[in-house]
């Protein structure tokens, strides 16, 4: 469980938009305002996914809550993972799946290493040249990775509790590409 609840503690950074040690509505708002511009959507499309992103983050992430604290997001997922592990991943899976409906703005159900860049822009995360260094650590074909194999990396970085698995994302953070240590 102490590998889960670590992994867990950097989702939560990476969540942590303006990076103030809590989740809240500053974090929604900051990444509703980043969103459109780096992805430089039409007014009407930018509303529909500022909809989108403002609903993912209140059914996923602050479920209710003004403020949600490191610890709260670790004990909220380990009591949901200890009473019934599938209907955790199902979860997890869910939340990746309607994340990366919103930032497959292109309609092509892949994610380009442009798409990666920008969506974790919009999560405050601007070191552009760490971000892609770390998208090559996906072993992507064509400079793109279909997004069902991305939704299963990071479903497989939320749920494995087995740290001697081999782990995309982990790899990424422990080679230090990633800004969320």
């Amino acid at each position: 469980m102490e590998f889960l609840k670590y992994k867990w503690s950097i989702w939560f950074t990476i969540l942590d938009v303006n990076q103030d040690s809590f989740i809240t509505h500053a974090d929604v708002e900051q990444m509703i305002k980043n969103f459109p511009i780096v992805e430089g959507l039409s007014e009407e499309d930018a509303k529909l996914a500022c909809d989108n992103i403002e609903k993912w983050w209140t059914v996923y992430i602050l479920k209710g809550r003004e403020i949600l604290t490191e610890e709260e997001l670790i004990k909220d997922f380990e009591y949901e993972y200890t009473l019934n592990k599938n209907a955790f991943i199902d979860k997890m899976k869910n939340c990746q799946e309607e994340v990366l409906k919103i930032l497959d703005t292109d309609k092509t159900n892949s994610i380009s290493v442009d798409n990666y860049v920008k969506g974790f822009k919009a999560l405050g995360h601007d070191n552009e040249e760490l971000l892609r260094k770390s998208f090559k650590l996906y072993k992507s074909a064509n400079h793109s990775i279909p997004i069902k194999e991305f939704i299963n990396v990071w479903l497989f970085f939320l749920t494995n509790d087995d740290p001697t698995k081999p782990d995309t994302v982990m790899d990424t953070i422990e080679a230090g590409l990633m800004e969320c240590m």
